[in-house]
């Protein structure tokens, strides 16, 4: 059966070289529909570097069009889009657009696929659902009274294939050589393969990120990183785990990697030593210091509730139930143990249920089980909220249209005045979302039942309240407090984190040495 293979996303700049007899253009521009121009767009034949590829290494690649695939012409100075309309999964595609600039009846125009400048960028992104690429391709074609010749499109890079196998983590691949890897076009090489200026402004590294992090197989997961034709020498991996613990191996001397245009190119990696202690299942991927001294913590995924037999975790971080069932409780009272955390105002200020952390050993729980994870979940301290939200930024936003506070995890900053969030967007960003899901009352007014869902919420610590002293954080859509000392017998919501068994800062000179091997002898 033939297989069907996609690669990530590879954001490229476009490449604007001089095209129809005007000076090039900058900004792309949406014109005036008063006519439409079909273009019938081709890929390389026996070529394999752009989004959809079928077949396999024994039988050979096609290389295929995308659904949601643009085409940029750039004519007159100006950038014109056109969409694919027709041919998606096949190597020929229909494009439909905009009509040209002014009446001029024959033009000879540039067309351009995932470009729209005049430099190859830097920066390419890891799609989790290995989607779709945007390896650079360039074509040219003439325009007769409103009808165009066929794009005839050539790549002009090649890919990367970094293969990469172990246990670890990886958030961030550099690639790194003495000669320009992306940086502004000098000029079209014969074979159709961009050539890039090596001075002023032209740089040495190229950057892969992989947002959340992407945990390794030991089959080996793929990477897809352009780069520009070229026999490298001396070229460097330069790999960043998910506790920014990074390992450098260089292509030994004499050694060459050769990147052909409109081929991929394999390089084989095995590593050991990226990470003592994977996360457990149920922890999203970005880091929270959360003390002076550098400790960092992983949120779980969602909330904690009770299933009428074991602690679980909400499946997104904006879920919660807006009325309290038996088999779907995520208030709880404090006390020592799960059924006592359920009875109705039961208070016990040993409350040690929730944490497992060493510095209250008085209180600590090990065999805290949720989401089938023994011992490696806790709530965190009073102080540790009032760092996190001290020294992180924070907005009062809804995600998914559920009120709540967002929070940046380390080295991110929030967009300034943003008060809606996709999941998508909380996951690209690793962004922590906390659900304003209101509390439980007992004895509040004399009623029994939730209050306050959608505009407010309490998030216990595992420090009890005792002697007035803050036990918890409250906020609601407008306001915040860190230290804040619920009623007893209120059901308050929990979210917990986590941390790797090694989860103090590290350098590189801490890891012990992996072991590679591959096809083009690293050291």
């Amino acid at each position: 059966m033939k297989k069907l293979y996609s690669i990530v996303s590879l954001a490229v700049v476009a490449l604007g070289l001089a095209a129809c007899n005007d000076k090039q253009a900058t900004t792309p521009s949406e014109q005036p529909a008063d006519h439409q121009i079909t273009i019938v767009a081709n890929t390389e034949s026996g070529v394999d570097t752009k989004t959809a590829l079928s077949g396999d290494d024994q039988t050979g690649y096609q290389v295929l069009w995308s659904k949601g695939d643009e085409i940029k012409i750039l004519a007159r100075g100006r950038f014109l889009k056109y969409s694919i309309t027709n041919g998606v999964g096949t190597t020929r595609g229909t494009f439909r657009g905009q009509a040209l600039v002014g009446n001029i009846p024959v033009v000879e125009c540039w067309a351009y696929y995932a470009t729209d400048g005049n430099s190859l960028s830097g920066i390419s992104h890891y799609n989790a659902d290995n989607v779709i690429s945007s390896a650079p391709m360039i074509a040219q074609i003439t325009i007769n009274n409103g009808v165009a010749s066929e794009a005839n499109f050539k790549n002009l890079c090649g890919l990367l294939r970094l293969t990469l196998k172990g246990n670890g983590t990886i958030k961030k691949i550099r690639i790194i050589d003495d000669a320009p890897l992306y940086g502004e076009i000098a000029r079209i090489a014969d074979d159709g393969s961009a050539v890039l200026k090596s001075a002023g402004l032209s740089e040495y590294a190229l950057t892969h990120d992989c947002g959340a992090g992407v945990n390794l197989s030991a089959d080996g997961t793929n990477f897809y990183i352009p780069m520009p034709q070229g026999n490298y020498e001396g070229i460097k991996i330069e790999l960043t785990d998910r506790l920014d613990r990074t390992i450098t191996k260089t292509l030994k001397a004499g050694k060459k990697l050769n990147i052909t245009r409109s081929e991929i190119t394999p390089v084989s990696l095995t590593l050991t030593g990226l990470e003592v202690d994977p996360l457990p299942e149920g922890a999203l991927p970005g880091a929270f210091t959360v003390n002076d001294a550098g400790r960092r913590v992983f949120f779980s995924r969602g909330n904690l509730y009770w299933d009428g037999d074991s602690f679980e975790l909400e499946e997104e971080q904006y879920n919660y139930p807006n009325e309290r069932v038996d088999n779907h409780i995520c208030h709880f009272c404090w006390n020592i143990s799960a059924s006592e955390s359920l009875k109705e105002g039961v208070y016990d200020e040993k409350f040690i249920l929730f944490t497992n952390n060493p510095d209250y050993a008085d209180r600590a729980n090990a065999d805290f089980v949720v989401n089938g994870v023994r011992g490696r979940y806790r709530t965190l301290t009073t102080d540790e909220w009032g760092y996190l939200l001290h020294n992180h930024q924070y907005s009062h936003a809804a995600a998914e249209g559920v009120n709540g506070l967002v929070i940046a995890p380390d080295g991110v900053t929030l967009e300034d005045d943003k008060k809606s969030y996709t999941n998508e967007e909380l996951k690209n960003d690793n962004l922590v979302f906390l659900p304003a899901a209101g509390y439980y009352s007992y004895y509040f007014y004399g009623r029994k039942e939730l209050i306050g869902c959608g505009g407010e919420a309490y998030y216990l610590s595992c420090n009890p309240y005792t002697g007035g002293n803050a036990s918890a954080i409250l906020f609601n859509n407008n306001n915040l407090w860190d230290n804040y000392g619920p009623s007893v017998h209120m059901g308050n919501c929990i979210r917990l984190v986590t941390a790797m068994s090694d989860d103090e800062p590290l350098d590189s000179s801490d890891i012990e040495k992996p072991e590679y091997g591959n096809n083009y002898d690293w050291e």
